[in-house]
């Protein structure tokens, strides 16, 4: 497949299926073709992490130290989440707040 090489992580709901990739996008997916439809580009890191916080939007975490929260419905960054020194290594989110460690 395309783009398979670069996989960091994947979020598949049954329905849609999203890659984070070491070139610091993020693919989503048609499934039935098994091509990517839409890149989402604002890292400048690996993308490490993602999780749906809820239908449409998406959680993506980076080795750029960032978090970043997209909009699916436009594909757009509604918030850049800065604070940490280093790596983002973990993550889970908890009552509609993301928690991370690095």
């Amino acid at each position: 497949g395309q783009d398979l090489l670069g996989v960091c992580c994947v979020l598949f709901d049954g329905q849609r299926l999203f890659s984070g990739q070491f070139d610091y996008s993020i693919n989503e997916w048609d499934i039935h073709k098994g091509i990517v439809k839409r890149k989402l580009l604002d890292h400048s890191g690996a993308v490490c992490g993602l999780q749906f916080l809820n239908e449409q939007t998406l959680i993506s975490v980076s080795y750029d130290t960032t978090i970043k929260i997209w909009d699916l419905t436009f594909g757009t960054i509604t918030q850049t989440v800065l604070g940490h020194d280093d790596c983002i290594t973990c993550y889970t989110i908890s009552g509609g707040m993301v928690v991370t460690g690095g």
